[in-house]
């Protein structure tokens, strides 16, 4: 089995160039976590922001039916009083706007 240019390199090196190899490289994992731990806490921030807009859009959209709900509502009463109006003005009898106005 032929050996690699690297693996000839760190036989050649001694133990105390081997343990401050190890020593970066263990510090470079540590770096690299750190890393990835502040990556994986923005993702989540911006997941849970993302899932946030898709609420309040729904939630606008809910809004938005009831206030159009409403307003028919409100059409349909504005239109019954127009009609009861127009009734009572021809009946002499009816007293209903009287108390109104």
């Amino acid at each position: 089995m032929e050996k690699t240019k690297t693996e000839k390199q760190l036989k050649k090196l001694s133990r105390k160039e081997l343990l401050q190899i190890m020593v970066t490289q263990s510090k470079e994992i540590d770096r690299l976590q750190q890393e990835l731990q502040r990556t994986r806490a923005a993702l989540a921030d911006r997941n849970l922001r993302i899932g946030k807009c898709g609420s309040l859009a729904e939630a606008s959209l809910e809004i938005f039916h009831i206030f159009d709900d409403a307003q028919a509502a409100a059409n349909l009463y504005l239109e019954r009083c127009c009609l009861l109006r127009n009734i009572c003005c021809f009946d002499s009898t009816c007293s209903f706007w009287k108390h109104l106005v």
